[in-house]
């Protein structure tokens, strides 16, 4: 099970008129300083669902182990911005009591989403929520249907069945393309994670400082590695003609013994003969 189809999971859960539901929210608008996405976030539209759910949805274990390992950090304006906070995850991949006592846990199967454990409800009082964040959230709703969306060529006028197939088509092209490069996404990432925890590893072995391999030194670590297993290859080089010559010593030695014992054995026999 994909995480694409845990969050159509979770927008199902949340689909009527008193629920907004935001797939991927930016916590930030603008790049400068650090923008952070919220995987999926539910928001309660009516005085009775004052909800603000962030999701945070986990498809491996490395994945889900690397983000509770650094998780006050990651996962900081998520809280900050939420009444809930669940992580959301096939089932069995995780068990509840690996998530912190601030977080629930629901597990997606093909019946839906299950909740395992029950995120506690926090209260945001008014005015409590991000500045930075309140607008990010806007600009998502403000951009829900594109301007330039095919609907729009249709208002005013009845669909024919060919309008009907051919938006559909449009829609399906759209929604694959935007799959297949969000599964891309996911995948260049959890291959950088996988060279840099190399990396690091390496660091730690050789010496040398995870900031030469983080500020554009790596040229350099390449090169006097290479120069070490060059030297290393010369050292067993020479070694092994050192043996070589060793074996050659041995051989002489040997025959010079056989020919001691020789010219000993012909001394004791003259000697006898006299």
């Amino acid at each position: 099970m994909d995480a694409i189809t845990i969050s159509e999971a979770l927008r199902n859960r949340h689909s009527g008129e008193s629920w907004a539901y935001f797939n991927e929210l930016r916590t930030r608008t603008g790049y400068s300083g650090h923008v952070g996405y919220i995987d999926a976030y539910a928001v309660g539209l009516w005085n009775n669902n004052r909800a603000f759910i962030s999701y945070e949805i986990k498809v491996s274990r490395s994945d889900f182990k690397s983000d509770i390992d650094s998780f006050n950090k990651k996962q900081a304006e998520a809280i900050r911005n939420s009444t809930q906070f669940f992580y959301v995850c096939p089932q069995g991949l995780i068990s509840s009591n690996e998530v912190p006592e601030i977080c629930g846990l629901i597990e997606v199967n093909a019946g839906g989403p299950r909740v395992v454990k029950v995120a506690p409800i926090r209260q945001l009082k008014d005015g409590c929520i991000d500045i930075e964040f309140n607008r990010s959230l806007m600009r998502a709703m403000a951009s829900t249907v594109p301007p330039k969306s095919n609907l729009w060529k249709y208002a005013g006028k009845e669909m024919t069945e060919e309008d009907i197939l051919s938006l559909s088509k449009s829609k399906h092209k759209e929604d694959e393309e935007k799959r297949v490069n969000f599964l891309a996404k996911k995948m260049i990432e959890e291959e950088k994670r996988k060279a840099w925890a190399i990396l690091e590893k390496f660091a730690r072995i050789s010496g040398y400082s995870q900031y030469s391999l983080h500020s554009g030194e790596i040229d350099k670590v390449a090169e006097d590695l290479r120069d070490t297993i060059n030297n290393q290859k010369q050292t067993v080089g020479r070694a092994q003609e050192v043996l070589r010559y060793i074996d050659t010593l041995k051989i002489m030695v040997d025959s010079l013994a056989k020919e001691a014992d020789k010219i000993n054995e012909s001394g004791e026999q003259n000697e006898k003969s006299i």
